[in-house]
């Protein structure tokens, strides 16, 4: 189980890399691009890293609001839902926070 999660996560990180990379040679060539709603979806499916390492290599997606946020926002759940799952504590905290 824990070699299947490691691997859609290697997975869907090298798309999003790609993903990126196609993005910024069509915006480069004046083509369709891909839209900031598919981009921001491979993130959300756990293609964070990718995102991230593709901003910052290829330089793309750098300073555009609100995607900037968006990004950000995506991260910050993600980590929250992590914290959540690898800390018990966290998780019976985050319920009482939830219902006070």
């Amino acid at each position: 189980m824990l070699l299947h999660f490691a691997l859609y996560i290697l997975f869907i990180n090298a798309a999003t890399y790609v993903a990126y990379a196609v993005d910024k040679r069509r915006a480069q060539a004046g083509e369709y691009r891909i839209s900031e709603g598919t981009l921001l979806g491979f993130a959300l499916v756990g293609g964070t890293f990718g995102a991230f390492a593709a901003r910052w290599i290829l330089r793309h997606k750098t300073r555009k609001e609100p995607f900037r946020t968006q990004l950000l926002l995506i991260t910050l759940l993600q980590i929250i839902l992590c914290l959540i799952l690898i800390f018990p504590a966290t998780r019976a905290e985050l319920v009482r926070f939830l219902l006070h």
